[in-house]
C-alpha cells in the first residue's frame, strides 16, 4: 500500500513496506501536509486483522497492533475455524480449542500494545472463509482489513484462490497484505 494515513492524534504517516507506519514532517504552521502528499488517505478508527493458525498471522499482528497504537484506532480479531465436506460429512479442520487459543493468545499481543481490541471466532467452511472475513469487516464498519498472506503456486491457486486476493475483491473495504515474515534488518 503507498497511500497516507492520517492518525487519530493529528500525525501523518507513510505505509513503509518494510518498516510499517513512518511520521512523515508537516508544515510546522499549520499542521497540514504539502499538497503533493494529500492523496490517498485513510483515516484509521476501526482495523479487523483475519488471523489464522500458522506463524504468518505474528507480523500481520505486529503491523496491525502499531498502526493501531499510532493512530488511537480499535482492533477486531476474527479467525474462522475451518471445515470441509468430503463424501456428504462435515470434517473439522481444526478443533475450535485450537482456534480459541490461538484468538486469546493475538488478542494478549495487542493489548500488550495498549491497543483495545476484541475478537470472536467462527466455524465456516472452506470456500466461505472470505465471505466471513469481509462480512465482518462490514459488521465492524472497518476502515481496514489486515491479511496475511499463503503462498501456493499458480495453479494451486487457480482452482482454489488465495483468501486474500478474495477478500480484496469481495470487500468494499481497503486490503493490506502484510508480509509473512519482518524484513530482515
Amino acid at each position: 500500500m503507498t497511500g497516507h494515513i492520517v492518525l487519530d492524534s493529528g500525525a501523518w504517516c507513510r505505509l513503509d513496506p518494510d518498516r510499517g507506519p513512518q511520521p512523515l514532517l508537516a508544515d510546522a504552521q499549520s499542521g497540514a501536509l504539502p499538497h503533493s502528499l494529500r492523496k490517498d488517505l485513510i483515516v484509521l478508527e476501526r482495523i479487523l486483522v483475519a488471523i489464522d493458525t500458522s506463524d504468518a498471522r505474528l507480523t500481520a499482528l505486529s503491523l496491525a497492533g502499531e498502526m493501531a497504537r499510532l493512530a488511537n484506532a480499535r482492533v477486531h480479531l476474527v479467525h474462522v475455524a475451518t471445515s470441509m465436506v468430503s463424501a456428504g460429512t462435515v470434517l473439522n479442520l481444526e478443533e475450535d480449542d485450537e482456534g480459541k487459543a490461538v484468538l486469546e493468545e493475538s488478542l494478549t499481543r495487542l493489548r500488550e500494545l495498549g491497543v483495545e481490541a476484541e475478537g470472536h471466532l467462527v466455524r465456516g467452511l472452506t470456500h466461505e472463509v472470505p465471505a466471513v472475513i469481509s462480512a465482518a469487516a462490514e459488521d465492524f464498519k472497518a476502515d481496514l482489513i489486515v491479511v496475511s498472506p499463503h503462498h501456493r503456486s499458480a495453479f494451486a491457486a487457480f482452482f482454489n484462490p488465495r483468501v486474500s486476493d478474495a477478500v480484496a475483491h469481495a470487500s468494499r473495504t481497503a486490503v493490506l497484505l502484510t508480509p509473512e515474515a519482518p524484513a530482515a534488518s
